[in-house]
């Protein structure tokens, strides 16, 4: 069977700039290795928290499927309600985001925040 890897790196030109990596990537197999999750989250340059969103909505997509992916709901769900819980899922993570940005005083706007949410699901 062949492995699955992620990672992240700066490309030549973000290397000279003293920000943090604005981009995630992620991967979770469930223990019966029958499905597999690959996550990448691209996050805005020109947005000042990104990699938070990133780094955030990677995880929560994650944790989603960890969480659900062996219950008898997750086997017969419907795709539109599926969709609506991982939607609402994202949202409670997000709104986590704001809430600490918050708490630590730190001026935003909801671009600040911009990231692209990738993932394939395979279930075997």
């Amino acid at each position: 069977m062949a492995g699955i890897f992620s990672g992240r790196a700066w490309g030549p030109k973000y290397q000279r700039i003293p920000k943090p990596c604005q981009d995630y990537a992620l991967h979770w197999v469930c223990p019966q290795q029958t499905q597999y999750l690959l996550v990448v989250c691209d996050g805005a340059g020109t947005a000042k928290f990104s990699e938070k969103a990133s780094e955030a909505m990677a995880k929560g997509l994650r944790d989603f499927f960890q969480a659900n992916v062996d219950s008898d709901d997750f086997q017969n769900i419907v795709e539109f309600d599926l969709q609506k819980k991982l939607i609402q899922c994202l949202k409670d993570k997000f709104k986590e985001i704001v809430v600490e940005l918050r708490g630590e005083g730190k001026k935003f706007t909801p671009h600040d925040l911009n990231t692209t949410l990738l993932f394939v699901y395979v279930d075997t």
